[in-house]
């Protein structure tokens, strides 16, 4: 897609268009979903930081600046999405001990 017809799709999607948002979205699902499996080695876990990730994005997309394309901005998003996943994971493996104990 080039950059006028993606910038396009981009006005219309923050102006609520979400048939626009979905046709931004489809050319980074693959990548999207490939970077999510790479940080998180988990299908099902990637399927969600995916979908998460896209639902954030739709619900932030006003924070996109003008001219800004728009794969590597949800790539940020995808890959802050894996990290927090994986250290809600860290958070749930440490057990603290009952200072009161």
């Amino acid at each position: 897609m080039d950059d006028r017809a993606e910038q396009a799709l981009i006005a219309r999607a923050k102006a609520g268009d979400q048939v626009a948002y979905e046709r931004l979205l489809e050319p980074a699902v693959r990548s999207a979903t490939r970077l999510s499996f790479a940080m998180l080695h988990d299908r099902s876990e990637a399927e969600d930081a995916f979908q998460e990730s896209a639902l954030r994005a739709w619900r932030r997309l006003q924070n996109l600046r003008d001219r800004s394309p728009f794969q590597p901005w949800f790539m940020g998003i995808v890959a802050n999405q894996c990290r927090e996943i994986r250290r809600g994971k860290w958070w749930h493996l440490v057990r603290i001990p009952d200072a009161n104990a």
